[in-house]
């Protein structure tokens, strides 16, 4: 009889949350040289979703939550060629690049001060991103000023992890009888990041970033709440080690979401 009561004043104080988001991510990125000048960036709107279950304990006020988000889709690349060739290299190159991102996140928020409105987090997340840069043909005038047809530049497959430790604030407060706002901002800094291409591993530079999410939600029911989010996070890559007389240059990663969410509890 007491186990079953301990059983049930569990259950009474966990309270279980199920996100789905889909949306729309305004993808920025960005190539620098040592002395900061532009080498390549990609630039372009990918379609993706994101999952997360959250469980709330109400006795002692702290939420325990697992994400998984994946984006695909193609952007539009701007760099140069890259060629042996004293005729080609660093001629100006416009193709497009097909891009995959996928995150695994797990995440604990606590109350402030027992304040249910503001909250610190942190969270650990894994992130795998695959760059495949499009092969294409070219024509123009080459660099001694004569002109070619049908230059034929390969386009490269890379492959980046990395993890991602975030710490930051969260609040939420409500807005008229059937409404709710949440801001979340954190800082953030990637670790082990590495790049793969062909047979190299190439190791970079940690850095610091941020991120910072605005929502709106109307409360539909009780256990149901439909809404709208915009979302910026931010983060970089510093100059990697030299392999085969290759480097991975500094790179800066923006990216802008918009997602609609809907969440039910239980």
């Amino acid at each position: 009889m007491m186990l079953s009561l301990g059983l049930l004043a569990h259950v009474v104080y966990a309270e279980t949350t199920f996100t789905i988001a889909p949306g729309v991510m305004s993808f920025n990125y960005e190539e620098t040289d040592v002395d900061g000048s532009f080498l390549d960036g990609e630039h372009g709107e990918i379609p993706g979703i994101k999952l997360s279950i959250e469980e709330l304990d109400q006795e002692y006020m702290f939420s325990l939550g697992l994400a998984l988000e994946y984006y695909a889709g193609n952007v539009d690349y701007t760099g140069f060629v890259q060629s042996t060739n004293p005729r080609y290299d660093g001629l100006p190159l416009s193709t497009t690049t097909d891009q995959t991102i996928f995150s695994f996140s797990t995440y604990v928020k606590k109350p402030v001060f027992d304040n249910p409105y503001f909250f610190v987090y942190g969270n650990v997340t894994y992130k795998k991103w695959e760059r495949d840069i499009q092969s294409k043909f070219i024509s123009g005038i080459d660099n001694f000023g004569d002109p070619f047809t049908n230059l034929y530049v390969s386009g490269l497959f890379e492959v980046y992890q990395w993890w991602q430790v975030t710490f930051g604030i969260f609040s939420k407060f409500p807005i008229f009888s059937n409404s709710d706002i949440e801001f979340q901002a954190g800082l953030l800094r990637t670790i082990q990041p590495q790049m793969d291409l062909a047979s190299f591993t190439f190791d970079l530079q940690e850095a610091w970033g941020y991120e910072a999410e605005l929502s709106y939600l109307y409360v539909m029911t009780q256990q149901q709440r439909i809404g709208v989010s915009g979302s910026i996070m931010e983060w970089s890559f510093g100059r990697s080690n030299q392999i085969g007389g290759f480097v991975e240059p500094d790179s800066k990663s923006e990216m802008k979401t918009v997602q609609l969410r809907y969440e039910v509890k239980w």
